[in-house]
């Protein structure tokens, strides 16, 4: 039976369909890959922060309890003291906001891999 080509040009368009949602497909397999690799890139600079930020606490501290012990044996002034305890205390605050970061930065890598459930309950 002669349809005057309209079984040919549905299969044309059924095929055409089909490689459009294949490159869509593939497009969007190498923009979630992409992501993937960025939070994971991310993920691990912020994990260094944290690291970086602990050893600044560390020397902080170590700055404090010197800065105490100087002013205690009268070789210190009390400015001295009060300097180590503010940056004390800013080592402290560089360390929750590293945290903070770093956890924004899993919850990020963990939903580019559709596993958010993992990290939040």
């Amino acid at each position: 039976v002669f349809d005057g080509g309209r079984r040919e040009a549905r299969r044309s368009e059924t095929a055409s369909l089909a490689r459009q949602e294949s490159i869509r497909t593939r497009d969007l397999r190498r923009q979630i890959e992409m992501e993937v690799r960025l939070t994971a890139d991310s993920l691990a600079t912020a994990a260094e922060q944290v690291e970086v930020a602990k050893a600044g606490l560390e020397l902080a501290e170590e700055e404090q309890d010197r800065a105490k012990r100087r002013y205690e044996a009268g070789v210190g002034t009390s400015l001295e003291a009060t300097d180590a305890q503010t940056r004390l205390a800013r080592a402290r605050q560089s360390v929750v906001d590293a945290l903070g970061l770093y956890n924004l930065a899993r919850i990020d890598w963990s939903e580019a891999r559709g596993r958010i459930e993992s990290v939040i309950p």
